[in-house]
């Protein structure tokens, strides 16, 4: 069972809202980080540390969709919207592992 304390869903949410529009106003150029193009670095966060949140946030969606937890449902849309453009992302960028948007549980089930 995966479980996330309430203290952290308000925090999730404006994180999740913020990155989001932050995302959308990034280029491709800045957010692979080309230096010979692009002279500042806008994402605040590395390429690896999107890989793990994206983990934590697919992880948190796997829950509250797939096993129905409720108490998280305040903060599904914008965590649904962040996950959509990193996905978006990488499927034009590939910074992300194979088969890292598979979830291992359901991968299981339907071999």
């Amino acid at each position: 069972m995966f479980l996330l304390p309430e203290k952290y869903i308000p925090m999730i949410k404006v994180f999740s809202k913020s990155f989001y529009h932050t995302l959308k106003i990034t280029d491709d150029e800045e957010f692979i980080g080309n230096s010979d193009i692009v002279q500042s670095k806008s994402l605040i966060l590395t390429k690896i540390e999107i890989i793990e949140l994206s983990s934590f946030l697919n992880s948190v969606l796997y829950q509250i969709i797939w096993k129905r937890i409720v108490d998280f449902e305040s903060i599904k849309p914008s965590t649904i919207r962040l996950v959509k453009e990193i996905y978006n992302r990488d499927s034009r960028l590939k910074f992300c592992p194979k088969d890292f948007w598979i979830i291992p549980e359901l991968a299981q089930t339907s071999e």
